[in-house]
C-alpha cells in the first residue's frame, strides 16, 4: 500500500500542493506568478513516474542481499515455508533458510452504507489518482492517506 498508493503517491501530491500554495502566495515576498493553474493529468503522470522510481529504488538493494521478491497471495504453510498463488493462478512453495518476511499490503475499508462506486464514493487509492479536481469533497474517516489526499486536493485547486 505505502509504495503503490499510500505514502509515496500521497507525499508526491502533498509536495505539489505545498509548491502550488507557495507560488500562489509568492507575491507577498515580491515574486509574481501569473495565471497559476494545476494540470491534474500531468500531475498524475508525474506522480506515477515518482512511484515507479521509488519502487525501483526499493527493490534494487534487495537484489544484492540474496532476497527473492515474489508477488502474489501468500500463505504460511510451515514455520519455514510459504505457498504463493501468483496472478496467473500458479502456485509456488518457497522454503526459507533464515526467515520469512510477510508484506501483506492492505485494502481501504468500506464503511457500511457508503460502498465505493468509483465515481462519487471512492477510497484512498482512487483519491490519490484523481485526474479531475472535485468541486466538493467530503472525507469520511481520518486515515492518513485519505486526509492528506483531501488536503492536497483542496490546496491544489484553483480558487
Amino acid at each position: 500500500m505505502c509504495l503503490n498508493w499510500g505514502c509515496i503517491p500521497s507525499k508526491a501530491l502533498i509536495s505539489t500542493a505545498h509548491l502550488y500554495e507557495k507560488a500562489a502566495s509568492a507575491s507577498e515576498i515580491g515574486i509574481v506568478v501569473d495565471q497559476i493553474r494545476l494540470e491534474p493529468n500531468q500531475l498524475q503522470d508525474w506522480k506515477e513516474k515518482d512511484r515507479q522510481e521509488a519502487h525501483r529504488r526499493r527493490a534494487h538493494p534487495l537484489e544484492g542481499v540474496h532476497v527473492d521478491i515474489v508477488e502474489g497471495a501468500g500463505k504460511v504453510v510451515a514455520a519455514d515455508a510459504v505457498e504463493v498463488t501468483k496472478k496467473d493462478g500458479s502456485k509456488e512453495r518457497l522454503q526459507a533458510t533464515k526467515g520469512v518476511v510477510v508484506a501483506t499490503g492492505s485494502e481501504t475499508i468500506e464503511i457500511p452504507g457508503f460502498p465505493f462506486d468509483g465515481k462519487s464514493i471512492i477510497g484512498a487509492k482512487e483519491a490519490v489518482s484523481l485526474r479531475q479536481i472535485p468541486k466538493r469533497l467530503v472525507v469520511i474517516g481520518g486515515g492518513v492517506i485519505g486526509s492528506s489526499s483531501a488536503w492536497s486536493i483542496r490546496n491544489s485547486a484553483a480558487p
